[in-house]
């Protein structure tokens, strides 16, 4: 599959979509001599990713299934509380919902929260996973996971940890970077 099919194919689903604005974002990040216009962009794209995740929702308890294990159903409650708390945090920034900006700002601490949850959870399950089957990709999403931990940590609490933008990007782009790898084999096994 040549590079310019790869991009179309990704560009095709919110998933790809989310992953290049994701890689975009992160790489905006890391120039420390970035200008307003950067700001602007990172922005719009942390909004843009905002929007596609909402769907996801829906997804989420499309899925479900009370055969599932205790850990999903936990992940399961963890990202329905993470989207809708980032959602509404973000129909309230834009002003589609009426609520003051100390709500706004208390629902986007909660989903924080949640994403680190998450995070969380799926580091242990992915811990669990890579000691009995060594298992590369699921090593490589360890990783990328654990590195995603400061972000999640900074995000989760008022006044952050005092990561620079460049250190948010750089820890982004090394996640971003994994889930894309691990995208594009999913597309290419997909072609097959």
């Amino acid at each position: 599959m040549s590079c310019t099919d790869t991009v179309n194919y990704m560009l095709q689903h919110p998933t790809g979509i989310d992953k290049i604005a994701a890689l975009i974002v992160n790489v905006a990040r890391l120039n420390p001599l970035a200008g307003k216009a950067n700001s602007e962009l990172v922005s719009m794209l942390n909004e843009f990713r905002c929007i596609l995740r909402l769907p996801g929702l829906y997804k989420l308890l499309v899925n479900f299934d009370r055969r599932d294990s205790l850990e999903s159903h936990l992940s399961t409650a963890i990202n329905v509380c993470y989207y809708l708390t980032e959602g509404l945090a973000f129909l309230g920034n834009k002003q589609i919902i009426s609520m003051s900006k100390s709500r706004e700002d208390q629902l986007s601490l909660i989903s924080c929260r949640c994403w680190l949850l998450d995070t969380l959870l799926t580091i242990y399950q992915l811990f669990k996973k890579v000691r009995s089957t060594h298992d590369k990709q699921d090593q490589w999403d360890l990783a990328a996971n654990a590195l995603s931990l400061p972000l999640c940590i900074h995000w989760s609490i008022g006044s952050g940890l005092g990561l620079s933008k460049q250190q948010i990007g750089a820890l982004g782009l090394f996640s971003t970077v994994v889930q894309v790898r691990k995208l594009l084999r999913a597309l290419h096994e997909k072609k097959q």
